[in-house]
């Protein structure tokens, strides 16, 4: 899912992070030297993807996949990222479009990440890859990417990802594919208010899918002001865990390849005053799949996010 963050500053996709600004006052303690004697190197990718057929005998559509680079110590500075691309292990399977921050050299490429963040309220994969299956590839043909970094600081000057540990698997299928469709950002959220949230899909697919099932969840700091005849509503939590509002819709639609659909009426949603590092999740899938489609699925990465600076199917 994607990320989305909202508060005094509102950003907007697929997932949604809601905070309201937070002030402390006092002393800051110096870092214990153990927290400043360490850092690592992490690659972020998606493990496994599905690759939609060409329609009609049509080109097969290209799918985005995001990749990033983060690390974990926020004491130290890290720059001048590597990421090292092999998508040798596409041969017959996929081809990719390399985006302008990568370098290739035939299937591989090196793409550049200058300011490597940690995780948290600002990161958000830095590699956009565009991937199709090729011409001629039949469904259930498997390939994989594999990938390595390395970056410019930590407590040694530099920083490597751990070797062979880091891949995506890549299916041809036949059937629908929905995808989510990306959500500008927004700013200026106010606890207290309310925000308006469109959400679209398209069927990236090459068959037809027979109904859309979207779910979402707002945790504790959102609620969902508009409902919708097709959905369900229920709350979950309130013990151990803050509540939770889970939406689970159903919309008899039937979605031709490079159909889109949206919802009803655009969502909106109450920003609580309490609200603080919440978050929106939403997820599409076909209603029913047919027995020879696959039930295709598209979720994009949460992550969480902050209205003022001190926060991934």
């Amino acid at each position: 899912m994607r990320p989305v963050s909202f508060g005094r500053a509102l950003r907007l996709g697929a997932c949604t992070t809601l905070a309201a600004g937070l002030v402390t006052v006092g002393l800051t303690a110096a870092p214990a030297l153990a927290e400043t004697e360490s850092d690592q190197l992490w690659i972020d990718a998606p493990s496994e993807q599905t690759l939609p057929l060409g329609t009609d005998g049509g080109a097969p559509q290209s799918r985005t996949i995001d990749v990033g680079i983060y690390h974990d110590n926020g004491h130290f500075t890290v720059t001048d990222g590597k990421v090292s691309v092999d998508a040798s292990g596409l041969a017959g399977v996929g081809e990719v479009t390399w985006p302008d921050t990568c370098a290739p050299n035939g299937a591989t490429a090196v793409c550049s990440v200058p300011d490597v963040p940690v995780i948290g309220s600002d990161y958000s994969r830095q590699i956009h890859l565009g991937i199709r299956a090729v011409a001629g590839a039949q469904a259930g043909a498997r390939g994989r990417i594999t990938y390595g970094a390395t970056a410019t600081g930590g407590p040694d000057g530099t920083l490597t990802a751990p070797e062979d540990s880091f891949e995506t698997d890549f299916t041809l299928a036949s059937g629908p594919d929905l995808s989510l469709a990306p959500v500008a950002d927004v700013e200026h959220a106010q606890p207290g208010g309310t925000e308006t949230i469109p959400v679209a899909l398209t069927n990236k697919g090459d068959e037809s899918a027979h109904g859309v099932t979207v779910k979402m969840t707002a945790s504790y700091g959102v609620d969902f002001l508009n409902k919708y005849d097709a959905c369900t509503y229920t709350r979950t939590g309130g013990d151990e865990y803050a509540p939770m509002t889970d939406a689970t819709c159903t919309f008899d639609q039937v979605l031709a390849p490079g159909d889109s659909f949206e919802l009803p009426a655009p969502l909106q949603l109450a920003i609580a005053r309490h609200a603080l590092n919440d978050r929106l999740d939403i997820s599409v899938d076909p209603a029913t799949a047919r027995p020879t489609s696959r039930a295709a699925t598209t979720t994009r990465p949460c992550r969480s996010a902050r209205t003022t600076p001190p926060t991934s199917r």
